[in-house]
């Protein structure tokens, strides 16, 4: 009986894993990617009441990467590294709704889905704002630490009608904007 409950608890803990990261606490990039489709199809299906058929885009990804993190893990230690990651989730989840899903694809890497936009110019209001609020010193073990961050944007559905579209295409234009 004892293994059967370690074997369960084990498959609970794993699923969680899974879904979660467990540094940020924010959905996993297969959590991330499970809940965008499933807007997207109620999108195709236009059967959510918020969706109205003038609305240009109604939602958006944003793949968001921090500038130069290795440098932070290299010289200040890794523990620094996660401090900055778990500050950089505070600031993103500051700057979007509680309706939109915020995302660690990776690394240091996050990806938002803006759900409940009017318009794409939304889109690029929340990628400004989360640039300046990552561009905004973090204060670590009483260490300042200057960070930037890059962002990329896709709309639905001009640069995909899938979430693993949107969210290639957003993290070709954070690459792009590395560059």
């Amino acid at each position: 009986f004892k293994n059967i409950a370690r074997a369960a608890t084990q498959s609970v803990e794993n699923s969680a894993l899974v879904t979660q990261d467990a540094l940020t606490g924010l959905a996993s990039r297969f959590k991330f990617d499970e809940i965008l489709s499933g807007l997207i199809d109620l999108y195709k299906a236009k059967t959510n009441v918020l969706i109205s058929r003038k609305r240009a885009a109604p939602c958006a990804v944003l793949a968001i990467g921090l500038d130069h993190f290795a440098h932070i893990n290299k010289g200040l230690g890794p523990n620094a590294g996660d401090k900055v990651l778990q500050g950089a989730t505070h600031r993103i989840k500051n700057c979007v709704s509680d309706l939109d899903l915020v995302s660690r694809t990776g690394g240091d890497e996050f990806a938002v889905a803006l759900t409940h936009m009017f318009d794409a110019s939304e889109a690029n209001h929340a990628a400004e704002a989360i640039q300046a609020m990552l561009h905004d010193v973090f204060l670590i073990d009483g260490t300042e630490i200057y960070s930037s961050a890059s962002v990329g944007i896709a709309t639905y559905p001009e640069r995909g009608d899938t979430a693993a579209d949107l969210l290639t295409h957003a993290t070709l234009a954070l690459q792009a904007a590395k560059e």
